[in-house]
């Protein structure tokens, strides 16, 4: 607890750990949990000001290999710096299917959790006989697992294509996530496992630990197979799914085993919270990731904004 760490100080915290294992508990902990750290003592301020635990705090986030870039190398950067960069545009985990270059058409952050919204596009730029196939990328950026209820994905229309898209359940805008492509969790040091990008059916609740991040695959139908992708895309107003978190809490207990009032004591409880969240499609952006080229034909441009 905090008043414990402001008494003690980090020789009382971690003098007894290796440098090692005090390295590995920091690296649990996320950006805004070290900017706190380094307001507790001169000793904190110190191990908040490594560098080197910052790029692992980088590859533990947005999946990274941490070698500094040329980019980083001219301008003499830190990694601090990059991690606040990063943060604040939102930049979404790197993988097989996701990274800096990958074009995002809508994306959001509800409380702890990011969405990002991309496509799976043709060489054609045109649907395929299964649909237009959206990837949905979820990173937990909070303190606790959180739950991505699959079966909650919803599509919202916009009002002059309602009558154009069919829909699994027409009532409800519903979206069956049909395939995990991805889903990572931190290793130690920050790189996860390449056995967990085998893509494999989706299950119903899908657990995401913090900075964990999971690719989703959906897709919908158009009465126009041969739709162009930006076509498609235009008529979407928003995608939406469920997130349940459990946050353990501090309660008062007043109770005793006589039944008379006692001094209150501190006791933990879990908190069930739902939260649904929506991204907004980019409309103005749809087109800028496509290119015309003579003879009608269409090709797919991957740029980074």
């Amino acid at each position: 607890r905090g008043w414990r760490v402001n008494r003690m100080g980090v020789n009382g915290l971690f003098g007894c750990l290796t440098a090692d294992v005090v390295r590995i508990i920091l690296l649990q902990l996320r950006g805004r949990d070290m900017v706190q750290l380094e307001l507790v003592n001169r000793e904190c301020a110190d191990l908040a000001a490594d560098d080197e635990l910052w790029r692992g705090l980088v590859q533990r986030r947005w999946n990274v290999d941490g070698r500094a870039s040329e980019t980083m190398r001219r301008t003499k950067s830190t990694w601090r710096a990059v991690y606040a960069n990063w943060d604040s545009v939102l930049r979404m985990p790197s993988s097989k299917f996701t990274g800096q270059r990958t074009a995002v058409f809508a994306r959001a952050k509800e409380g702890d959790v990011a969405v990002w919204v991309s496509l799976k596009h043709t060489e054609d730029c045109r649907a395929e006989r299964d649909g237009v196939r959206l990837r949905f990328v979820l990173q937990n950026l909070g303190s606790t697992a959180a739950f991505v209820q699959t079966n909650s994905c919803r599509l919202l229309l916009k009002s002059e294509a309602r009558s154009k898209i069919r829909q699994l359940d027409v009532a409800s805008n519903s979206l069956r996530c049909s395939t995990l492509l991805v889903q990572r969790q931190p290793g130690r040091e920050g790189l996860a496992d390449s056995s967990d990008l085998e893509a494999k059916p989706c299950a119903p609740v899908i657990k995401l630990e913090t900075h964990a991040f999971a690719v989703l695959e959906v897709s919908f139908h158009l009465h126009s197979r041969r739709i162009l992708h930006p076509e498609a895309l235009e008529r979407l107003s928003s995608i939406s799914i469920s997130i349940k978190r459990t946050t353990p809490v501090l309660c008062a207990n007043l109770s005793s085993e006589t039944g008379s009032a006692s001094k209150p004591s501190q006791e933990s409880a879990l908190v069930h919270r739902n939260t649904t969240i929506h991204a907004a499609f980019e409309e103005q952006r749809i087109w800028e990731h496509f290119e015309r080229l003579p003879g009608d034909f269409w090709v797919f441009v991957e740029r980074a904004f």
